[in-house]
């Protein structure tokens, strides 16, 4: 930071004064943003003039900020030294409900502040740390004090991690959810040493002596109204089986059906042990919506790939203002000018990432693509003899994506849709000369 002049005696900013500023101005447009910070100098000097520039106020903001006693003690926290959200808002505005809302106003506020040399006052870095799901587990007993109810079905205390062995509010057992990703359907997720009159469901392989005789099991959370399918030619049948939620132990034929503490659940024994994992015991096809499972479609929720990872930069990038007006009318700027940086400690792994967020990207504006083509052509249609069909969907996403200035796919692929877009944006003929 630049060396500031400490004032003795500092004036200070009410902290429900700055949390009342109105931060999604402050990141919007110029004009907002100049409105926003005129109303809030309004407030904390008012004899100071109106401004009619982001230049003015950045100038204005950079010689007196300094002069109200949260922004000196913001530069003072921050200044060698990195400190956590919750400890800069409770140095700053010790014991205060809307502190949280002030520190954000203020660490809005304080980058805008530039001296005439371009040179800015605050340039603080901001450390955002994510952590994936190692899974998520839940409370078996339906009737758990902190459970949840919905879509007919009932749960316990959710936990995202393995900690509990048993549910601190009830003391029933804690199980692994496992889901149908197209469908939501929910199963638990468990090993037992073989399916027969009483065995008890373990959370781990390694739990018992001999991990040889352990089997991997799916049990199926049945919800309100689900009735066992009757036996099909081709597909393996599915059984009810009996949990005991505060033991653990489940019974595979029906002498526990309709005793109290224990959950009905279903489980179904493939015909064919899988070759990929001849110890699993799962469903061919989903309970839920009855459509067939690949190897790979009963997940558990820990967070896996590179594709939650794009999420979360996706929405840091849809977080970002445009770039101004000027530099819009100047050039056309893919994505308004919108970036994200990133980077990697390893070249292999940089490269993989940069393969799998292209990928997921271009699925991404795809879909959207499509969904918009889809409705101009059907637009398109209303009053023609022809109906729409999806041979003509092409070249309306072409459209659209040259509309949207959007370049998609790698390659010779994105070459050929490039020259098919660069067609939609060519300049309209002169009227009366030839094509």
């Amino acid at each position: 930071h630049q060396t500031q002049p400490v004032y003795k005696e500092t004036h200070p900013i009410d902290c429900e004064t700055l949390a009342s500023v109105d931060l999604n101005r402050l990141e919007n447009s110029d004009e907002e943003r100049l409105d926003e910070l005129n109303h809030l100098i309004s407030l904390i000097a008012p004899n100071t003039p109106h401004f009619t520039s982001s230049d003015e106020i950045g100038f204005w903001l950079a010689d007196h900020i300094t002069e109200y006693k949260p922004f000196q003690e913001l530069l003072k926290a921050c200044r060698g030294s990195a400190i956590s959200f919750e400890e800069l808002a409770s140095s700053l505005f010790p014991g205060d409900t809307n502190a949280y809302a002030a520190l954000d106003a203020i660490l809005t506020i304080a980058p805008l502040a530039k001296d005439r040399n371009g040179n800015v006052l605050f340039p603080a870095r901001m450390h955002m740390l994510f952590r994936g799901f190692h899974g998520i587990y839940a409370c078996i007993n339906p009737d758990c004090p902190r459970g949840h109810h919905g879509n007919g079905l009932k749960l316990g205390q959710i936990f995202l991690n393995d900690r509990h062995a048993v549910c601190p509010e009830c003391n029933s057992r804690v199980y692994e959810l496992y889901t149908d990703r197209r469908c939501g359907a929910l199963f638990l997720h468990g090993f037992v040493s073989g399916i027969t009159h009483k065995q008890f469901l373990w959370t781990t392989k390694g739990t018992f002596f001999d991990e040889g005789q352990m089997k991997e099991l799916h049990l199926y959370l049945p919800m309100e109204g689900d009735e066992l399918p009757p036996p099909a030619r081709g597909r393996a049948k599915q059984h009810r089986c009996w949990l005991d939620i505060q033991n653990g132990y489940v019974t595979f034929d029906d002498s526990d059906n309709g005793m109290d503490g224990f959950r009905e659940l279903w489980y179904s024994i493939p015909a064919k042990p899988r070759k990929d994992n001849p110890d699993l015991f799962t469903f061919g096809s989903c309970p839920k919506c009855k459509s067939n499972f690949s190897h790979t479609q009963i997940r558990g929720f820990s967070t896996r790939g590179n594709e939650p990872f794009y999420n979360l930069i996706q929405s840091q990038f849809q977080e970002q203002s445009p770039a101004s007006m000027a530099k819009l009318q100047d050039e056309q700027l893919p994505n308004d000018g919108r970036k994200v940086l990133l980077f990697s400690d390893s070249r292999q792994k940089a490269a993989r990432l940069a393969r799998d967020m292209s990928i997921s990207s271009d699925n991404w504006a795809i879909r959207k693509l499509f969904l918009i083509a889809l409705e101009q052509l059907a637009a398109d249609r209303v009053n023609s003899e022809q109906d729409p069909v999806l041979d003509d969907i092409y070249s309306y996403i072409v459209r659209e994506a040259a509309k949207q200035n959007i370049d998609l796919f790698s390659n010779e692929s994105r070459k050929s849709f490039r020259e098919a877009t660069n067609w939609y944006k060519r300049p309209a003929p002169v009227q009366g000369s030839r094509r």
